[in-house]
């Protein structure tokens, strides 16, 4: 028991034996083939892989946007698998914060906006909403362009606005799938050493997925999947 409890400290996340299989057609695809691993507390953790390796579904899981055909996800400690719809809904919404791709910001938005349509539907009042917007456009750099709508914003500065609206509930968890795919290599790395800074500054765990080898040199952990399975873990120079 107190192995247990132990390891349930030292992982935000523990993914044991998962597997995931889709239909399509007549067909079962196994996207995902017995995965087990954990993702250590505030530390940075990559999911490398190739296009269609299973990196992102595997992340999808951990988020409870999808449920694996069968294994066990234990979030600090319990098990999600188990959790019906809106518990899980509510699991994102209080403790995991999740930055896509694509950015997915409202067009018509501000900034500012952006960020503060989470807390609004959170239901925090205004004064306390308006506070933490400031404060994390500020974290991440947007202090002043946080009155500018997303196509006023150059590619690098939308996905800062992303990344700001995931940490503004104060999660404890940061998902981000291919959060540098959209941006040049240079803006790239700073986007990851953002969340670095993230990480030390706010006490959030993150775990982002990649295909970019540069990556892995600012990640304190590295699991590479490759057709659905871990063939490799390396542990960077803070793991």
């Amino acid at each position: 028991m107190a192995e247990e409890a132990a390891a349930e400290a030292e992982f935000v996340v523990e993914a044991r034996d998962v597997v995931k299989t889709y239909r399509r057609g007549g067909t079962a695809v196994e996207a995902l083939k017995g995965l087990t691993f954990g993702i250590p507390r505030r530390r940075m953790t990559l999911l490398k892989g190739r296009s269609g390796s299973g990196k992102t579904t595997m992340l999808n899981l951990i988020a409870g946007l999808d449920r694996p055909t069968s294994g066990s996800i234990r979030f600090e400690g319990r098990e999600t698998t188990a959790l019906g719809d809106a518990e899980l809904t509510r699991l994102r919404r209080e403790h995991i914060g999740l930055v896509f791709q694509t950015f997915a910001l409202l067009p018509t938005y501000s900034a500012y906006e952006n960020v503060d349509l989470v807390l609004r539907i959170a239901g925090l009042g205004v004064r306390q909403r308006d506070r933490r917007v400031r404060e994390v456009l500020s974290l991440v750099g947007l202090a002043k362009r946080m009155n500018h709508r997303p196509f006023e914003l150059s590619g690098g500065e939308q996905q800062r606005v992303s990344i700001a609206r995931a940490m503004a509930p104060h999660p404890g968890l940061l998902l981000a799938d291919e959060p540098t795919g959209e941006l040049d290599s240079a803006t790239g790395l700073g986007i990851v050493r953002l969340f670095r800074r993230l990480m030390e500054e706010e006490g959030v765990t993150v775990c982002l997925t990649t295909h970019d080898a540069a990556v892995m040199a600012l990640a304190d952990l590295t699991y590479e999947i490759v057709d659905g399975r871990i063939v490799g873990e390396v542990a960077g120079a803070n793991g």
